[in-house]
């Protein structure tokens, strides 16, 4: 599962903790708050969350992925397009 804007990292982290492997990805700004949850709840999500860096505006999917998960990660109209390009990509 690669989840986008994950924020805080809830969905994902519940996700891992029930089996699913996880990427969890935000704006470099936000991961230290994504890993620090992660991390908070390694003894249930062990090696399956990861965090990643992940700008809509340039990055890309990552191969292998099967779902992709966007949990309440639009704020700002400016976003939409790109998270629609990075998607349709």
């Amino acid at each position: 599962v690669l989840e986008l804007g994950s924020g805080t990292g809830v969905c994902g982290i519940a996700l891992a903790a029930l089996g699913a492997d996880v990427i969890l990805t935000d704006l470099p700004d936000r991961l230290s708050l994504l890993d620090k949850n992660v991390e908070a709840n390694r003894d249930l999500v062990g090696n399956r969350a990861k965090t990643q860096v992940l700008d809509w505006t340039n990055g890309k999917i990552p191969d292998g992925i099967d779902i992709v998960l966007a949990v309440d990660c639009v704020y700002y109209n400016s976003t939409i397009s790109p998270l629609i390009n990075l998607l349709k990509d």
